[in-house]
């Protein structure tokens, strides 16, 4: 019976060691996977940080006709400057996780943000022959305040 009890002691022992190993490489799975998304992140940052107002400087230059203007460039800045937003949000979890952020109000324009949408969405969906259209009533304010991540 004592043998018993000592096998059963040993194999508890075991488990637990096999479960601290296994926390422990979970761990640095964990870090690794984060070290890694804040490089990618970053490295995703510089360039769009160039990209973007080449890309407004072409949207706002007279000598570019206005359809190439409507159906390539502006679609295209919208879909940067949405890239951008998630990398800057994967960069603003990584502040929060590591308690080194603060939030603040910040003002935007609803109707902007929709037409922005809307751009983003109209090259897909004249792609598949959709009218997209966006209405917004009246009564509806023009701008609103939200929380954003500041470093």
């Amino acid at each position: 019976i004592i043998e018993n009890n000592s096998s059963l002691a040993v194999l508890l022992v075991i488990s637990e060691l096999t479960d601290k190993v296994e926390n422990t490489r979970l761990k640095e799975i964990d870090e690794f996977k984060d070290k890694l998304l804040a490089i990618v992140t970053h490295e995703l940052r510089t360039p769009l940080n160039c990209i973007i107002p080449l890309i407004s400087t072409a949207v706002e230059a007279e000598e570019v006709p206005e359809e190439i203007r409507n159906k390539t460039l502006r679609p295209c800045l919208s879909s940067s400057k949405l890239l951008q937003n998630l990398v800057n949000d994967i960069l603003d979890y990584y502040q929060i996780k590591n308690k080194k952020i603060r939030l603040v109000m910040e003002e935007f324009r609803l109707r902007i943000k929709l037409e922005e949408i809307h751009q983003l969405f109209e090259v897909q969906a004249n792609m598949k022959n959709i009218s997209l259209q966006i209405s917004v009533d009246e009564n509806v304010p023009v701008s609103y305040t939200h929380l954003r991540a500041h470093e």
